[in-house]
């Protein structure tokens, strides 16, 4: 008898838990319909996110000097790789 109440109550919580898992999963469709990000549409309610500033793509202005670049990690490289010192310094330098 212990055994029979004991599987109803099992097969309740596993029939809840799935109620509950379509249930969040209904509501997370119709929100996914309601937001419509797919569409690049307007959102039904607005939250006025957008700037308002026009797009500006072109390049920036550089002010000041672009020093130099580089990579130390290409002469460890070269080194492990069983290069010798002075070909190593070569090597990074025509890099």
């Amino acid at each position: 008898m212990a055994d029979r109440q004991e599987t109803r109550g099992d097969r309740r919580w596993i029939i809840t838990a799935i109620l509950i898992f379509f249930l969040l999963l209904l509501v997370w469709c119709l929100a996914a319909f309601m937001l419509n990000s797919a569409s690049a549409g307007a959102l039904p309610f607005s939250f006025s996110l957008n700037s308002r500033l026009g797009a500006d793509y072109g390049p920036d202005e550089f002010k000041g000097r672009l020093g130099v670049f580089r990579l130390s990690i290409i002469d460890d490289v070269l080194g492990d790789s069983g290069m010798p010192p002075d070909e190593v310094e070569d090597q990074s330098e025509k890099m």
